[in-house]
Order: structure tokens, then C-alpha cells, then sequence
């Protein structure tokens, strides 16, 4: 099951002890998808962002709007095998209910 997404910008910085990979995409692509589709495929999407936090050892991932590293803009957070949500009381849009949804209703392995 793949996830396509159009338009997609990364923008990887380091300096000499970090790196950052930041994944940029128009997120009203996503009102295209139907709700079950949708929340299939960030499904996927969350567990695979889980997987890559492990094979690379990576202390966290986040996951919002951007800047997604603000205190409020940020949906999730993935840490070491589970996801943490953020900020539930100040989105509450379509795609940012979905997201909360899944991360509520899921049992990620």
C-alpha cells in the first residue's frame, strides 16, 4: 500500500554533531483521499516513521504543521516506539482529527 504525495520538498541540514531531515508537502492534496483511505495510509505512514525511529536509533520524530518543531504547531511526537499527541485542543481541523484518531485507536507495534 503506497502513499503518494505530491510536491514533496526534504531539506536535510547538519552541522557538525546533528542532522534534521525536514519532509514538506501541501496538505490539501490530502482532502482528495477518502477518510478510510486516509487513514490507511498515515497508518502506514506512522509506522513506518516508528520503524526508521528504531533502525536509526533516533530520539524522536515530530510530526505537525510547520514549523512542526514549535511547541504549538506540533501534532505527534514518535519516541522510541510509541507516539505522544500534542496540542489536541488547538487543531482541530480535518486532517488533524484524522491523525488523532488513528494515534488513539491504534495499537502500534
Amino acid at each position: 500500500m503506497g502513499f503518494t504525495i505530491r510536491e514533496v520538498i526534504v531539506i536535510v541540514s547538519s552541522d557538525a554533531d546533528l542532522c534534521d531531515i525536514t519532509v514538506n508537502f501541501n496538505i490539501n492534496q490530502f482532502y482528495e483521499v477518502s477518510k478510510c483511505d486516509l487513514m490507511n495510509k498515515f497508518t502506514n505512514l506512522f509506522e513506518r516513521i516508528l520503524y526508521i525511529c528504531k533502525i536509526v536509533k533516533s530520539e524522536y520524530v515530530l510530526f505537525g504543521y510547520e514549523p512542526a518543531g514549535d511547541d504549538d504547531m506540533m501534532l505527534l511526537k514518535f519516541n522510541y516506539g510509541h507516539i505522544e499527541i500534542y496540542n489536541e485542543s488547538l487543531h482541530s481541523d480535518y486532517i488533524s482529527n484524522i491523525v488523532y484518531e488513528i494515534v488513539r485507536s491504534t495499537t502500534f507495534n
